[in-house]
């Protein structure tokens, strides 16, 4: 799965978002939204679907409720802890649209 495909899925979870090129229109607001690498756009996603965070010295663990199970998506330390941190709100966020559909 590419970035972009991975940041449509995200942003569904969010809003259903209308998409021109690399910017959407969310919210009223032109926009070019990406968790991947804005802490602002990942920590409104986390805050709206209300995710559990855990990070420890190994690993960062988001857990995304929904209507049938948890999401869990486990992100290693391969990289700084705040851009796996936004990785794993993005994914979780992705994976549970992707339950939802």
């Amino acid at each position: 799965m590419t970035d972009k495909e991975l940041l449509e899925m995200a942003a569904k979870a969010y809003v259903e978002p209308e998409w021109h090129g690399e910017a959407s229109y969310m919210n009223g607001f032109m926009s070019k939204w990406n968790s991947l690498d804005n802490d602002a756009d990942a920590f409104g996603l986390e805050c709206h679907l209300n995710m559990d965070i855990e990070i420890n010295e190994f690993f960062v663990i988001v857990r995304c409720p929904s209507d049938l199970d948890c999401v869990r998506v486990e992100v290693g330390f391969f990289m700084d802890k705040k851009k796996a941190l936004r990785l794993a709100i993005t994914k979780a966020a992705a994976e549970s649209w992707s339950r939802a559909e």
